[in-house]
Order: structure tokens, then sequence, then C-alpha cells
């Protein structure tokens, strides 16, 4: 009798109104109540409906719907890599890492070298070995690219809005110095050839997505008496590259140009981060006569790059001592920072840094650490091209 009062009860909701209080619960949630009836499971693999939850997830304010990703190995006794989770709320409120759950890795070979490419909306495109993968971990579904890749070759990975479809875009040294550009849509799942990227072949480059673009750290030229790096922007709607101008970095007078933007006498690496959609740029400067730091600028709307920050190192570092890299950072001026074995919270009001141990979980605490990074919870499906019926008997409820 109640169960029926209380289907009643639903019925009389108006639909918009369920809508709304669905698309603002955490993905987890969502997962289960697919199973609450069959309107309710329509709704919730409705594409407009998972765009709102999605749209939900990035406006979180205390970074709720944030999440850290630990890719590891397992056990001392086995080769096989595993990631656990973790809620960046939990880091920036109470200062410590509140483990949830592990996610087995979505691998032909478990025993294999992984890579972290990129993500975006939920989605997490993973490199491993010669295969790539698109991913989400909160529903734990995953689909193997077709492709087979070579070693040296660098991704990018983000979304179109025009299409309405997510692509992954590919970097390969072709005949001489140039260097080719193939582009895969999820949708049509194939590859196509675009033109060649049209600067000089880069030494390493990786790259971040925001606001309808692929933003490439180009490093082009390293050596003992100066390192060269460009920006670099690909519109994935017009599918065009552009050279994005890059900050002033001598405003903190402690180093000075060789020639034009991006070359400097010490050594120092650029980093580009997207936090709450927005591009942010880091450049570390390694060995600098004022003591090894970081400065942080952002993007603003016109295209500027203002400066946000500078974050100094804890100890003078040299160019074989790996950096620290920035995760994500509060409106209170916390900075959250890794390297693969450590995270530490910088806090610029107190201008300290506290450590964050890594822990829960029986693998991680015995694991080995092999990359750190984030994304955000989402319904999107990798297998974005599926019906609906098969998209929802995929996902695993945690």
């Amino acid at each position: 009798m109640a169960s029926q009062s209380h289907a009643a009860t639903i019925k009389n909701i108006p639909h918009e109104l369920i809508t709304e209080i669905l698309a603002r619960l955490p993905t987890k949630s969502l997962i289960r109540f697919r199973c609450v009836c069959k309107s309710w499971r329509s709704l919730i693999s409705d594409p407009q409906f998972l765009k709102k939850q999605l749209h939900f997830s990035h406006a979180e304010p205390n970074f709720s719907r944030q999440r850290i990703i630990v890719f590891k190995l397992g056990l001392p006794s086995s080769d096989h890599r595993i990631a656990s989770s973790y809620s960046v709320h939990s880091v920036f409120d109470d200062h410590q890492m509140q483990y949830s759950f592990d996610v087995p890795l979505p691998m032909t070979d478990p025993a294999s070298y992984i890579e972290f490419v990129g993500s975006c909306n939920g989605l997490v495109c993973l490199r491993e070995g010669r295969i790539l993968h698109l991913w989400n971990p909160s529903t734990r579904e995953s689909k193997r690219l077709p492709l087979s890749i070579h070693c040296d070759d660098f991704f990018g990975f983000g979304y179109d809005e025009s299409v309405d479809d997510y692509k992954v875009v590919r970097l390969l040294k072709n005949v001489g110095d140039t260097c080719k550009v193939e582009v895969y849509e999820l949708r049509a799942d194939c590859w196509r050839e675009i033109q060649n990227f049209p600067y000089s072949l880069p030494v390493f480059a990786w790259s971040v997505y925001a606001n309808g673009a692929l933003y490439w750290a180009v490093l082009r030229e390293h050596s003992p008496e100066r390192t060269r790096w460009n920006v670099v922007a690909f519109d994935l709607s017009t599918e065009k590259f552009i050279e994005v101008p890059q900050p002033n970095y001598i405003d903190d007078d402690s180093f000075s140009l060789l020639a034009g933007h991006g070359v400097l006498h010490l050594n120092f690496v650029l980093e580009l981060v997207v936090v709450r959609g927005s591009l942010y740029l880091v450049c570390h400067y390694i060995q600098c006569s004022c003591g090894s730091h970081a400065g942080v600028w952002i993007m603003k709307e016109d295209g500027v790059w203002a400066k946000l920050a500078k974050i100094p190192f804890q100890h003078q570092m040299n160019r074989t001592e790996q950096f620290w890299r920035l995760l994500c950072f509060s409106r209170n001026g916390e900075f959250l920072m890794a390297r693969k074995d450590k995270l530490v919270l910088y806090s610029s009001k107190e201008d300290a840094f506290e450590d964050l141990p890594i822990h829960g979980g029986e693998l991680l605490l015995h694991g080995s650490i092999l990359e750190i990074k984030t994304y955000v919870e989402s319904l999107i499906s990798p297998n974005y091209a599926m019906n609906e019926s098969e998209q929802s008997e995929n996902l695993v409820m945690e």
C-alpha cells in the first residue's frame, strides 16, 4: 500500500521538476535511480538530461563532483595497473584524501604501459602502449579506438560543441621534420587526416581542453643554454591551428628573455591547466637566481594573460628533478599540486605547504603510484553513438 502511494506521489510531481531535481544529484545516485522506473531510466539516458547534469557538475562551487584519480601498480606480487578515485572537495575542506573506490582500468594487457592523454566532460582518454581507450571512471564504460599508434605520437582530447561530438587529435612525425595531424570523431568512429602541424616538429607536447579548443604546450628546443616553448591552440570546430601569445615572463625581475616569447636563459617548463573551464598557464622556473618557483597566469575572456599567483618551491630544484604539477585550486588561495608519488597543498595566504598522505584501499597502500590527474563526474558514454538500451546495459553501479 505504501509503495503504491509512493508511486502515485511521484506521478503527481511535474516532469520538469523531477528533471531539475535529478540533474542536481551525484552520478553514482543517478546510476542507481535508473532502476526506479522506466520513465526515470528513459529520462536519465536522455542526451539533453546528461548535458544538464554535466552543467551542474561543472558548476558545483565546492568541487563536490570533481575527482582525483590515482593511477598505480597493484600489489607487489602483481604488475596489474589500477586506478583509485578521491574527492577533491575533501582536500580543500578537510585537508585529507578521502578514499572512495578502486576502478579497474580498461586495458587489454593489465601489465602494459599506461598514460593519461586528457579528460573532458567526465570522459578520460588513456594510452595503453600502442592502443587508445576512451573511459568513463564513474560508469566504468570504455571504448577502444580503432588505431595502432606509434611510440612518439602526441595526442589531445576534447569536445566539439558545433557538431556535438568528441574528438581525439593526433600529431605524428611525417617525412623529414614535418608533423602530420589526424582527427578521430567518436560518432563516425574513424580517423581522417587534415593539414600538417604548421610549426616545427615538437620535442615534446601535451594538451588540455578548454572552451572548444585544445591548447598545446609544445617544447621546440631544449639545451643547457636555453629552452623554447610555444603555446598552440587547435579549434575543434574549424580544425585550424593558431599560436597563442604567451605572458610576459619577466614581470618577476628574476629572468630575462633571449628572443621573443617563450625563450629564457634558465631552464623552465610550461604547463597548461584547466580549472572550472578556464585556461591557466603555469611556468615552472627550475633554475633561477631568486629560487625555484612557479608563476600562474589565467587567460581572460579577451585572450590576454593575467598574473594570478607565484608559488615558491620548497627547495631549489635541479634540471633532473621532477617538478610539482598543478591539479586545481580553491577560491581561497589553496593550490593542490602533485608529483607521481606525492600530493601537497600550498596556501598562498599563509605561504605554507602541507603534505597530503594518499591512503585508503589495500592496493593503494602497497602499490606504486604512476600518475595523478583530475576529472569531473558525469554519465557521458564513450560509446556515444550507441543506442539508449545498449548504453544502459553497460553501466556499472559502484
